[in-house]
């Protein structure tokens, strides 16, 4: 979860640290700036100016630190924020300065929203209390300053600082909330778990009795009844349909490697798995294959499965509260000797909460993360599975409102990124196996 928390706020701290680069950056150059436009170019080269020199170094560096995406980057903007105000502290240009402080709060917002502390936020901020009321009173003895000055200074950063304590906590709080109900929802999975780990028996088990039934019918057959025959054979090949579609998706975390997938049986069974066993929703909601595809891609069936589950429960949710309750799939190819096919959910549901009525980049545009979901008590950790899954195949998602409700388009490459990567490892061994077994034969 720490992982899938990470690649979902990413966007969020990106968007963070850029910004506190450029704003941080123009401040600094606005100062620099400003004097210049009163006393010349001698700002750039008098060692009058030298703080004024050293801020335009800072805003230059800031705009450049504003460039780069890098985690390590984001702690050099927060932990240069940081030196600046504890200099502000010992050196203030007069005896109650409370600039410094803001910096510094500053800092802390900064690291506790692009997530650098981790569960320390709280613990990190006690920490710069200490130390930011230690440099008050070092200051003070530095500069001569009155101890009640000092001491109302004091003041000033404990308040400043109990402030941001109540703000951490508030979103603390709202973190755990979101934690418990995620910790719910695996409680309420952990029986379709353990039926998961055991449907490859309960199936096999069903086979018997398909099997059973198509021995009654060779029987019928025999003995002329033609009639009882044919409905018993209808009964098994049924059941024999619904069996295959209950293994082929409950036994796809066991099959690790790639393979060669036909997407209208995966759909097919996807569609059966999550909507055709539940007689409420079936009864409900319209849900049909469009075409007759011959469609296939090289890769993992439980990440396709991934994608299309949560797709299919989506569309079918979206559309709770409609009169028409309808979900139609397509498969195609892109375009003539395309090295990609294209998967179309369609929906009668409501539109889209975010887009703006546009085409949404599923993987690119940052509409779903961890906690933001489009329906009501939804983590969004299921549309972040999608995203994860669509990067391991090296896929492509959009959603866009159409006049009767929303479609998803998914391109999938012929050979997935999964497959050429693991198509890749395997020649890499066999290749480091064969170096062996010459070098055995030449010993």
């Amino acid at each position: 979860m720490n992982k899938l928390a990470q690649e979902a706020n990413r966007p969020l701290q990106r968007a963070i640290s850029r910004n506190l680069g450029i704003i941080l950056g123009i401040f600094f150059l606005a100062s620099v700036l400003i004097d210049l436009s009163v006393h010349g170019l001698d700002v750039l080269v008098s060692p009058a100016f030298r703080l004024r020199q050293v801020m335009l170094f800072l805003g230059l560096f800031y705009f450049l630190l504003a460039l780069v995406d890098h985690r390590l980057v984001r702690y050099l903007q927060v932990g240069v924020l940081f030196l600046i105000s504890y200099a502000m502290v010992l050196f203030p240009s007069r005896a109650y300065n409370i600039p410094p402080y803001l910096v510094m709060s500053a800092a802390l917002l900064a690291a506790h929203k692009m997530q650098l502390l981790g569960r320390n936020t709280t613990r990190f901020l006690g920490t710069q209390v200490v130390v930011a009321i230690t440099l008050v009173f070092l200051a003070g003895v530095l500069h001569g300053t009155a101890f009640h000055q000092s001491l109302h200074l004091a003041v000033v950063v404990i308040l400043c600082f109990a402030t941001l304590y109540v703000f951490f906590e508030g979103e603390i709080a709202e973190l755990r909330k979101e934690r418990d109900h995620l910790n719910e929802q695996t409680l309420d999975l952990r029986p379709v778990a353990e039926l998961g780990e055991n449907i490859s028996g309960v199936v096999h088990d069903f086979k018997g009795d398909v099997a059973g039934i198509y021995a009654l019918a060779q029987i019928e057959e025999i003995s002329g009844n033609h009639s009882a025959a044919q409905k018993l054979k209808r009964y098994g090949d049924r059941l024999n349909r619904r069996t295959n579609a209950i293994l082929y998706v409950a036994t796809a975390r066991d099959r690790e490697e790639p393979e060669e997938i036909h997407l209208q049986e995966l759909l097919e069974n996807t569609t059966y798995y999550f909507w055709g066993v539940k007689n409420a929703v079936r009864h409900e909601v319209k849900c049909s294959i469009q075409g007759n595809s011959y469609a296939t891609v090289r890769a993992c069936r439980s990440t396709l499965l991934v994608i299309f589950e949560n797709i299919l429960k989506n569309s079918i949710e979206a559309t709770e509260g409609c009169p028409h309750r309808e979900v139609r799939i397509t498969v195609t190819g892109v375009e003539a000797e395309s090295p990609m096919v294209q998967v179309t959910v369609w929906n009668s549901g409501r539109p889209l909460p975010f887009g703006g009525g546009g085409v949404v980049d599923v993987r690119r545009d940052g509409c779903f993360q961890r906690g933001r979901s489009g329906k009501s008590g939804g983590s969004g950790v299921g549309m972040m599975n999608v995203i994860r899954a669509l990067e391991r195949l090296g896929a492509e998602m959009t959603m866009q409102d159409v006049p009767d409700g929303v479609e998803s388009h998914v391109r999938i490459p012929r050979v997935t990124l999964e497959a050429r990567q693991s198509d890749q490892v395997r020649q890499s061994s066999q290749a480091r196996q064969s170096d062996q077994a010459r070098q055995s034969d030449q010993a």
